[in-house]
């Protein structure tokens, strides 16, 4: 880094260089930070005739016209200089004024002021002498690249400014040959199909070329060679300084930029081989991402140094790494931003780890991910659901972080963790002898008497089954799945729905193995049972809806409600004594609730069906009192709907 930073002050000192200069490096490896970070102060530095130079930072990402550059660098101009700012709108005429000047007065318009329409001091504007301009981003500018480098050739050339360019060399090439690459394609194919040599190549059998690969490569020959940019870069870069970061040394200057005056600088320093160790297993080589990360870090700290000192002291060090671990692997789109949404909990991702290596087909993400970012025992692979959902989401939710930081007192304070948990969880191997089999019995036990989330269960078999294949349990299979069962039937009693239940189990292959469907089976068919075991509450609140407000209960039956039996746990009696006061009009409402209610989804009405039947008793009794009215025949109209519903079913 000393020596390119060596390489361009010797250049913007050398007034015979009439050329500019590149800085070339990947993204995200620091050439900016090198630039804020040392370059452009030691530049500041420079003088030249007694006068310092000023250097010119312009950013070309989004850039979508050479006008936009020319207003960019003028407005820099006129920031960086209050003498000039004071001066510039004093007198009329001038001298001869640069290029740059000229395009950023015709129609430019700056604080709410007309340029071209005001009285400029252009002799304040005759040149950019002693101004070193450093262009940023080229390659994610909007503009054909080769017209910005002419742009930049003509300041280099006629205006004589030292000019540093920040790239990825590689990404600029590749923009450019890709440029009209629909009218390249059919170009190449065209000379392909119309050469004897390259049919022969395509109709030979042991060829293992496409005729896409000889399209490609054509493509490459034609283009890649004479491209306008190999060209224009020989005129215009005279020597192009290959970035190789001393990442090591960018992070503790990062790390050494915080305050050493408050807990999370503090915390930050202290933990610089993590955060470099970190780094160096994402293999991502990037640098802004891991400055990003360490900034939603420092947010998510200042949410959790409220809570308990020995509670922090204990997730700090694990919130740090599970930040960098995930901010690098979906920020380098290494995976989708939500490949982490569903896991809600520490015990979700761990159930996942251990249903990939032992039943799941495919690839082995989370597995890989624990074993790259926590490949010891020091820090466990802690799931922090606040934390993945602000890198996701970019929101913090106070809430959640108020119930996890309750989870995990509860989970990782003074309490010993439950060994079911560990066994369950593959976390088992660091145990000796004696600590494991008493881990083992206590698990059956807990196990057996439903002590286990009953979603667990899946996991729990898949675990028992390979200790019998190891010989290492003293049951057979029967013995395992009547513990698995009737474990289950006693964790119905204190369990309660579990909404993303298929996504726990995505990815496993059921298809040929008879004790996993028969596991499945039984808790799916739990799972069910507990959707429609709502509790008396909820109940009361979306009836109590009735009669007054039919608009709302409308609205909670089709979008919370509509697969869950409702019908079958509500007080009917109550029910029907709220629709005999609901006006005809609201009585035609209710009527088309249930028509659209029960139109396709039958599972849901196989619960409802006894309960419905009172109902239609209930209004067949009270039609038969009434006399002739509107409302009769209202009711009637619903009491037939019902019955056609039971019968769908029958």
């Amino acid at each position: 880094m000393e020596e390119l930073q060596r390489g361009i002050i010797e250049y913007v000192k050398n007034d015979n260089a009439d050329y500019a200069v590149m800085i070339n490096g990947e993204w995200g490896s620091g050439k900016t930070y090198l630039w804020e970070n040392g370059l452009q102060k030691k530049i500041d530095d420079i003088e030249k005739n007694g006068i310092k130079l000023k250097s010119i930072y312009i950013s070309l990402y989004g850039i979508n016209s050479l006008e936009e550059i020319s207003k960019k660098i003028f407005i820099e101009v006129l920031s960086s200089s209050k003498k000039f700012m004071g001066k510039i709108f004093n007198s009329k005429g001038g001298d001869v004024v640069p290029e740059i000047v000229k395009v950023a007065i015709t129609g430019a318009s700056f604080f709410g002021f007309s340029l071209d329409k005001m009285e400029i001091d252009y002799s304040k504007l005759s040149s950019l002498k002693n101004k070193v301009l450093c262009f940023d981003d080229l390659e994610r500018a909007n503009v054909n690249i080769t017209d910005i480098l002419g742009y930049i050739n003509n300041l280099v050339e006629h205006d004589k400014i030292k000019t540093i360019i920040i790239c990825y060399e590689k990404e600029l090439e590749s923009k450019i040959i890709n440029r009209n690459i629909e009218l390249k394609t059919l170009a190449s194919a065209y000379i392909v199909m119309n050469n004897t040599e390259a049919l022969q190549i395509i109709n030979n059998k042991e060829n293992e070329k496409t005729l896409t690969d000889l399209i490609n490569d054509n493509n490459a020959e034609i283009f890649g060679k004479t491209n306008e940019y190999a060209k224009i870069k020989e005129k215009l870069i005279g020597k192009t300084f290959d970035y190789v970061p001393n990442n090591i040394k960018i992070i503790e200057n990062i790390l050494e930029a915080y305050s050493i005056n408050d807990s999370l600088g503090i915390f930050l320093k202290s933990q610089k081989e993590i955060v470099i160790d970190v780094f160096i297993r994402s293999k991502t080589k990037n640098i802004r991402i891991l400055k990003q990360a360490l900034n939603d870090f420092g947010i998510l700290y200042k949410h959790i140094i409220s809570y308990d000192k020995e509670l922090k002291e204990i997730i700090q060090k694990p919130l740090l790494v599970f930040v960098l671990s995930v901010s690098f692997e979906i920020k380098s789109s290494k995976v989708d931003k939500d490949k982490f949404k569903d896991f809600k909990d520490y015990y979700a991702i761990q159930s996942e780890i251990v249903m990939e290596n032992m039943v799941k087909k495919g690839e082995k993400y989370f597995t890989e991910f624990r074993r790259r970012y926590y490949p010891g025992t020091e820090i466990d692979c802690l799931f922090f659901k606040f934390a993945e959902e602000y890198i996701r989401t970019s929101i913090i939710n106070t809430d959640l972080i108020k119930v996890e930081m309750k989870v995990l007192q509860d989970n990782l304070g003074d309490k010993e963790e439950p060994s079911y948990k560990k066994i369950i969880f593959g976390r088992y191997w660091n145990m000796d002898d004696v600590e494991f089999n008493n881990a083992l019995s206590e698990t059956l036990k807990n196990l057996q008497e439903g002590e286990v989330h009953f979603s667990c269960y899946l996991n729990a078999f898949f675990i028992l089954r390979h200790f019998l294949k190891e010989n290492i349990i003293k049951l057979d299979m029967k013995q395992i799945k009547d513990i698995i069962k009737e474990g289950l039937k006693k964790s119905e009693v204190n369990a309660e729905y579990y909404e993303n239940i298929d996504m726990a189990y995505k990815g496993i292959d059921f298809s040929n193995d008879e004790d996993l469907i028969e596991i499945r089976k039984h808790i799916y068919s739990l799972n069910d049972k507990l959707k429609n075991k709502m509790s008396i509450n909820d109940v009361n609140v979306l009836f109590n809806m009735l009669p007054g407000n039919i608009s709302e209960f409308q609205k909670q039956m089709v979008y919370n409600y509509c697969d869950i039996s409702i019908f079958s746990i509500c007080d009917i009696n109550e029910l029907y004594n709220k629709l005999i006061l609901l006006s005809n009009k609201n009585l035609i409402l209710f009527r088309n609730i249930v028509i659209e209610r029960y139109k396709y989804n039958y599972i849901t009405l196989e619960g409802d069906v006894s309960n419905l039947k009172i109902l239609q008793e209930l209004i067949e009794n009270n039609i038969k009192e009434k006399d002739g009215s509107l409302s009769k025949m209202i009711l009637n109209q619903l009491s037939k709907t019902i019955e056609k519903t039971i019968n769908i079913k029958n």
